[in-house]
């Protein structure tokens, strides 16, 4: 389903920014993911909420196939990241 194929791909995902957070301890962190898809649009909508004890980061794109805009928010937020280091 599209559901386990997103868990799976953003589980793979999160270890491109992971690194980028190693100061943070693991439970003071939290990442949100919210995916939407658009019927009329065939499209989908997918948002990161990532929640640090200093910060919180946002990305939100929206594309026509589900690995692209994760792709997508995932570059968004590793360039969030970076720059806030």
């Amino acid at each position: 389903s599209e559901k386990e194929f997103l868990q799976t791909y953003v589980d793979g995902k999160v270890l491109k920014f992971s690194k980028l957070l190693k100061r943070v301890p693991d439970d003071e962190e939290l990442l949100e993911v919210k995916a939407e898809k658009f019927a009329t649009k065939n499209a989908y909508k997918v948002e990161f909420i990532l929640r640090t004890p200093r910060k919180q980061y946002i990305s939100q794109e929206d594309d026509h196939t589900l690995s692209e805009v994760v792709d997508l928010c995932v570059d968004k937020l590793v360039r969030q990241l970076r720059d806030a280091q």
